[in-house]
């Protein structure tokens, strides 16, 4: 399947943006190469400063993570929240390519 380009006025793709209506599509991004921690907290969690898909699991297990001192456990639960993002939002936050 060949990818499809279509022309949209800026001020109607960023209200799909807002919207999350716009799954449709790939962006070119540049984010923090930090710990999965602040990225979570910048774009996934109720609290984002950044507009992007927030889910309970994903929530649940930050809060986990973060309230955990076991490096283990925090590490599986920080796996769980990478999981959830990349098979269910569909983005990549432990890596900056």
């Amino acid at each position: 399947m060949s990818p499809k380009l279509e022309e949209v006025n800026f001020s109607r793709q960023r209200e799909k943006y807002r919207r999350l209506e716009t799954q449709c599509c790939v962006y070119p991004f540049r984010g923090p190469a930090t710990r999965i921690a602040t990225r979570v907290h910048f774009y996934f969690s109720p609290e984002r400063f950044f507009h992007d898909a927030v889910t309970d699991a994903i929530t649940a297990n930050k809060n986990k993570a973060l309230g955990t001192t076991d490096s283990a456990e925090a590490a599986k639960l920080w796996k769980a929240v990478a999981d959830e993002l990349y098979f269910e939002v569909h983005t990549m936050p432990l890596f900056t390519l």
